[in-house]
């Protein structure tokens, strides 16, 4: 089913609204346009976040981020980011007892300071104080989570 139809009087009908607009009428086209983007968007709110939503709910399930189906694989992922307060972290970790080379291994130099979260897992499950000040000096950044689709 089609949500636009175009009839032999050159007026566009979009269905998921109802709006009618004359396609001889420069203005009513660049009306046109806006109102498909809005509904558009609204379909992708109302209907595509769902069912990604739905996507990552079943993923958590089966603990894990590829879904495969018979006629297409879904890969999850998303872009969370952490900001750290390394400064924190390079005068609580070391109150904390923890030794020298191990916050090298945890606070990585590069361009910028960074934690390699790996090490930051590690540290986390080892002890209380260390998960505490882990978690002081942690933000998380949300983004939004995506897909991609793979045909099989």
């Amino acid at each position: 089913m089609s949500e636009l139809e175009v009839r032999t009087d050159n007026t566009l009908t979009l269905h998921g609204t109802g709006e009618a607009f004359d396609l001889a009428e420069p203005e009513q086209v660049a009306r046109a346009l806006v109102a498909i983007d809005r509904y558009l968007e609204h379909v992708r709110e109302a209907y595509r976040d769902r069912v990604v939503a739905e996507l990552w709910e079943i993923g958590r399930e089966r603990g894990t981020q590829t879904l495969h189906f018979d006629t297409v694989t879904i890969l999850l992922s998303d872009n969370e980011e952490h900001d750290w307060d390394i400064a924190g972290l390079r005068e609580r970790m070391p109150a904390a007892g923890l030794p020298q080379e191990r916050l090298d291994l945890l606070i990585k130099v590069e361009v910028r300071e960074k934690v390699d979260l790996n090490v930051a897992k590690q540290l986390r499950g080892a002890n209380e104080a260390y998960a505490k000040i882990l978690d002081d000096c942690r933000t998380t950044i949300p983004a939004s989570r995506f897909y991609a689709r793979r045909k099989r």
